[in-house]
């Protein structure tokens, strides 16, 4: 599973502070991404169309089940801090998230089942009196893919189709994070361009 989510600390001193931001099962080695282009899947020598759109209230249970496909993976990286949620209040979760407009939850389709899902927020930053630029930014919180469908391409149609939504929201920047110990996570987003910045830091008490 490729994935992008997962609750997550957030320090509150941030106005866009970091969330889930994982390209979750990723444990394989890290490897370079040569995708035949955004929005397709290469599957031994053809490529075929991924359709990519926005998910349906219908397709909460779906989203649901890849959310917690992956779910031990991404709680065994910070056990004193997640857990793994209900069914129930994951679909809570997204029947919300779909409903609201300042979020984009857009779903991968493969023969008619969701293979991968990437869910993103809008984030408005209007202080002047930070460091950070007045403006909008979106805030890519999942993305997930399904394990037989990792590599094919899928993860990064999700995420230009997250990009293309947030140009025309106006956003000025997408972010996101992924854990310090996903390489494979930290090699597709560099891949897709882009960058790192900043250091998460966390002290248990």
């Amino acid at each position: 599973t490729l994935t992008a989510g997962g609750s997550r600390l957030r320090p509150a001193t941030t106005n866009y502070e970091p969330a889930p931001g994982h390209v979750r099962g990723a444990s394989s080695a890290q490897r370079p991404y040569p995708y035949s282009r955004p929005g397709s899947i290469r599957t031994l020598g053809a490529v075929a169309e991924l359709p990519i759109r926005r998910a349906t209230q219908s397709e909460v249970p779906a989203i649901a089940a890849l959310y917690l496909e992956v779910a031990e993976e991404v709680v065994a990286r910070e056990p004193a801090l997640r857990h793994v949620p209900t069914s129930t209040e994951v679909e809570r979760r997204y029947r919300s998230r779909i409903a609201d407009p300042g979020r984009s939850v857009l779903v991968a389709v493969m023969d008619g089942s969701v293979i991968g899902f990437a869910d993103a927020g809008l984030q408005h930053h209007e202080d002047q009196g930070t460091y950070d630029r007045p403006g909008v930014y979106a805030y890519a919180e999942e993305l997930i893919v399904t394990s037989a469908y990792r590599r094919r391409g899928a993860a990064s149609a999700l995420m230009r189709a997250l990009e293309r939504w947030a140009t025309k929201a106006g956003a000025r920047a997408i972010l996101l994070d992924t854990h310090v110990t996903n390489a494979e996570a930290r090699s597709l987003y560099q891949a897709l361009g882009y960058r790192e910045m900043g250091v998460i830091l966390l002290k248990e008490m």
